[in-house]
């Protein structure tokens, strides 16, 4: 997935692997994720709008400044946030 944007709108991304990505400053719009690799993520700044995260491993993510509004996990792991 190409994120020169830095808004993705109405997108389903499945098994991505994100693990170490910054998203930092991005913001996602009624994105869904579906069996997503986000280990050890950044996400400083990032901005989460009425997305759905289901069966996404998110251990270790780095959220400072993070907002996450409307926002559903569904049998996500999700360790030392």
């Amino acid at each position: 997935m190409d994120f020169e944007n830095m808004l993705t709108e109405d997108q389903t991304l499945e098994n991505q692997d994100f693990s170490r990505f910054s998203l930092a400053k991005r913001a996602f719009v009624n994105c869904n994720f579906k069996n997503c690799n986000f280990t050890e993520s950044v996400w400083f700044q990032a901005k989460f709008q009425s997305c759905l995260f289901k069966e996404c491993n998110l251990s270790l993510l780095k959220i400072d400044g993070c907002r996450l509004q409307e926002v559903v996990f569904e049998a996500c792991k999700i360790v030392g946030v």
